[in-house]
Formats: structure tokens, sequence, C-alpha cells
């Protein structure tokens, strides 16, 4: 795979690691900054019009370079079964130049913020994916300060940016608390962090109804069976 970035009047030729599958060029034109080290791009194929919209991330430094390197690891091994659903999806990491200087890139799905979802399905959302994210043995490590990391994309809410992205086993990757519980938050400390935010705990308004039944562990072999769905302010088990 190769990528032509095509930025501020001139051109940068970007190679794939041997290691890449595909034979496809990008050639993508920055239209705008996103936020530091990431920008707006339209991508195309190679003599096609570049209409599709993509999230590049570059670096320069070899520290930046060594931390692009590591989160495209995360998304082609571990994050794979989550992406387009709980995270973008990832289309490589390039390696090049721009002005002379080493640069390595990640192109990325475009998560454009928008649609509309009630609160309570946008809180259950988020604390899917987080849990997810955990099931496949990551913590994210910036989710409980950093909330411009959980976007609102269509239908779903995707979890964006594993830069800071560590090794992480947690128990059947869901909180410990459940309403009733009561006593103090054990646990993996990010998702009982979230919980607290986005979870049955958040504050918002909660029935006078219990659910059915608390949540157990679960083996090791279906961390995620544990959860299912919100109803009318509490997250319910199954």
């Amino acid at each position: 795979m190769s990528l032509t970035l095509h930025w501020n009047g001139r051109t940068y030729p970007f190679e794939a690691p041997d290691d890449a599958r595909g034979s496809e060029h990008h050639d993508a034109y920055v239209d705008k900054r996103l936020h530091k080290n990431v920008h707006l791009i339209r991508s195309g194929m190679l003599g096609g019009k570049p209409t599709r919209q993509l999230v590049l991330k570059i670096g320069y430094d070899d520290e930046d370079i060594a931390a692009l390197e590591k989160e495209a690891k995360l998304y082609r091994d571990q994050l794979k079964p989550l992406q387009g659903k709980h995270i973008p999806f990832f289309f490589g990491i390039f390696h090049g130049q721009v002005e002379d200087q080493d640069a390595a890139c990640i192109l990325l799905e475009y998560c454009a913020g928008g649609g509309q979802m009630t609160y309570p399905e946008m809180n259950r959302q988020i604390m899917l994916a987080a849990c997810a994210i955990h099931a496949v043995g990551l913590m994210h490590c910036a989710l409980l300060h950093r909330p411009q990391h959980l976007i609102l994309s269509g239908k779903s809410v995707k979890i964006v940016d594993f830069s800071h992205a560590e090794p992480h086993r947690c128990v059947g990757a869901t909180p410990t608390l459940y309403p009733g519980m009561g006593g103090d938050a054990t646990g993996c400390l990010e998702l009982v962090g979230l919980e607290a935010c986005y979870g049955v705990f958040s504050g918002e308004r909660i029935p006078e109804a219990r659910p059915s039944r608390p949540p157990s562990r679960a083996a090791d072999g279906g961390p995620l069976q544990v959860l299912a769905r919100r109803v009318g302010g509490y997250m319910t088990f199954q």
C-alpha cells in the first residue's frame, strides 16, 4: 500500500510497511487541522476523485512515530473486532518524509460528530464500548478526563485515540457497581469511574423499580455476557 499526501501545495510520498496487506494507493488531500497532529483529509484511489473523508494522524519525531506504530498495532490486533462498531475503522500506517523530516501517519475513519440519541441510550453505548475495549485486554487510560474521545457518530458512540492505551485485564470487563449494591467501589478503576459518569450512578433520574437480579461475575470466556440494555435509567443484566 502507498499514500500520496497533498498538503499546502506540495506532495509527499508515503509507503506502508512491507507486511501490510493490499496494493491500493491513497491520494490524500489535507483539508483542515482538527487537533494538534490530527487532520481531516479527502481521500481517493489513484486516479479517482478524492471524495471520502478520513482522519490523518501524523507524527514527526521518534517518540511520536513510535506512538503511532504502537497505536497501529493495537488497531490491527486486539482492536480489530471492534472496528466500525465501537471504534473507528483503521486503514493503515504509512512512513515517509515531510519537508525532509521523517514522518509516519495513520488513516482512520472520520467519526463525524452529530446524530440524535437519548441520553440514556448514549450512556449505555458509552459503557458498552468501554467494556468491549476492556474485554479485549486494553485500558484506554484517557476516557475519564478527556470526554472528547467519546464521539456520537450517527446512531452509535465511538471511542477514539488509543495513543495512551495499555494492556489490561479486569475480571468480567464490567463495573462491579450495580443498583442496591452499596459499599465502596471495587473492581476496574476506569470502568467504575465511567459508571459513575455514564452508568446507573451518573445521577440521572432512576425509577423506583429494581432490576430483576444483580450481575454475576462473568467467566473469562464471555466477559460481556453480563451486559444487556439500559431500561428506564437502569443497566440491566442477563
